[in-house]
């Protein structure tokens, strides 16, 4: 059986949607994934696409957080068509997004970005102890530095982000010269985890966002510590807000 998943969105299929859609079909097990308009006669035009590509099933799920009455009544009636057109195809409605908790994470991730990305003045990471320069560095401080990984999974596998070396940060920091450890300090004080310096130097990365967005703190933000090519929990600490530099 070929299925189908038909993901309806209001207006014409924008690029946030079209990666959307890019990205179902990369991880959805689906034979064919395609944008629609979210209206009567658009979506059984896209049912008969499906169909003529040789689906036996299609899902329609509404790319909205929920549907008005006028809404509902133009995917019922759409879905009515394309059954009447195409009797031999189960056409099936997914809910909308509505209030599902993954949606609550991502309306606080992108409301605590805009904070982060519009408080200037507003620290997300600082660096003190043994150092000559402490610092208190902005979103825009980290994104200001020299030398950005954009893509931190060339170096770590499996990782999403973007970053900076540890290094980058701490030869703004300048330590003293009897520094030999970092410790990494969690933002609820719950944890914090120390490697030697050396090693913070020569393989830590301080992932900090996601393309041009702060790192949200469900993906471990405001800063994600990483050490590549370890598998010591200790060198992989969420939602880094202090790095201190000890003997």
């Amino acid at each position: 059986m070929k299925r189908a998943l038909l993901i309806a969105g209001p207006g014409s299929p924008d690029p946030d949607v079209l990666r959307v859609v890019e990205a179902v079909r990369g991880r959805a097990d689906y034979d064919i994934v395609m944008a629609v308009h979210l209206e009567e006669g658009a979506l059984a035009e896209g049912i008969a696409s499906a169909a003529a590509g040789g689906a036996t099933r299609v899902v329609v799920a509404p790319y909205v957080l929920a549907l008005d009455l006028e809404g509902r009544e133009d995917l019922r009636r759409g879905m009515e068509e394309a059954r009447r057109r195409h009797p031999g195809v189960e056409v099936t409605l997914a809910e909308p997004l509505g209030g599902d908790e993954r949606i609550v994470d991502l309306v606080c991730d992108r409301a605590r970005a805009a904070e982060v990305k519009g408080g200037a003045a507003e620290a997300v990471l600082t660096v003190d102890g043994l150092v000559r320069r402490p610092l208190r560095l902005t979103y825009a401080d980290l994104r200001g530095a020299p030398g950005q990984i954009e893509d931190v999974g060339a170096m770590a596998p499996g990782r999403k982000g973007a970053g900076l070396r540890v290094e980058t940060v701490l030869s703004q920091a300048d330590p003293g010269p009897s520094a030999r450890q970092i410790t990494f300090h969690s933002a609820d004080g719950a944890f914090e985890a120390s490697v030697s310096i050396q090693e913070a130097r020569d393989r830590g990365i301080l992932i900090y966002r996601l393309r041009e967005d702060p790192l949200p703190e469900s993906a471990g933000g405001p800063v994600r510590l990483i050490i590549p090519g370890t598998e010591d929990a200790c060198n992989n600490v969420k939602r880094v807000v202090r790095v201190e530099v000890k003997a």
